[in-house]
């Protein structure tokens, strides 16, 4: 399994955390999206899909020094031109620049791609997702949905990069629940960084087993 990086949005800027001690010694790393402030450290750029915002997107991009970017989601064939327009541009300031398709076509081929594995954002009945093969070995980076399920989902994409980590954090303020394999309460009262920070650890350990698996 080639993942070498966990990327996780929303905790930057709005939890408090120390993340630089929770994610030392892993593959995760901060990310933020367009309208979030930068701060040091931060390796992602996601697309903030509720607002666009192109200009600020690629003028935030081409400022910092970002490991990926994720350029404009992909809905529909309407999309595409306008979304490999500002991906192209992108490409000049960032050695990775991703895809996330809800929508696929021949002229995606070549273009990292990010699949959407989270329920409420799978791709809509009628276009082509049946046919993986079509696109698998673009697709380095699993967008949303449980580690469970990206982990036996991986499998199918040999070019893997990177997940999106953003549930853990999620699960872990909303619910004061930590993954291991599926959701769990602590047995006794924690705070939700510290459930957060179990789940990051429980994910490095199914990493590195799905590696020696392999």
């Amino acid at each position: 399994m080639s993942i070498k990086r966990v990327y996780i949005t929303h905790t930057v800027g709005c939890s408090g955390w120390d993340l630089d001690r929770i994610f030392k010694d892993t593959v995760f790393r901060k990310a933020i999206h367009t309208h979030q402030k930068y701060e040091h450290g931060v390796k992602m750029l996601d697309w903030d899909f509720k607002k666009p915002d192109p200009e600020r997107h690629l003028e935030m991009a081409k400022r910092y020094d970002f490991e990926v970017v994720m350029a404009p989601d992909i809905w529909t064939a309407e999309d595409k031109n306008k979304t490999l327009k500002i991906a192209d541009k992108l490409e000049n300031y960032v050695d990775r620049v991703v895809i996330p398709i809800h929508y696929y076509d021949d002229d995606l081929a070549g273009y990292e791609l990010a699949y959407p594995n989270a329920r409420k954002f799978n791709p809509k009945a009628g276009w082509r997702l049946g046919l993986i093969s079509e696109f698998k070995d673009y697709v380095t980076h699993i967008l949303g949905g449980s580690p469970h399920s990206q982990l036996k989902l991986a499998k199918y994409f040999p070019n893997l990069k990177s997940l999106d980590g953003n549930l853990v954090f999620w699960c872990a303020v909303h619910y004061g629940k930590y993954w291991d394999w599926g959701w769990k309460k602590p047995e006794e009262p924690l705070k939700n960084e510290e459930i957060f920070r179990i789940s990051i650890q429980n994910m490095m350990r199914a990493l590195k087993e799905a590696d020696a698996d392999e």
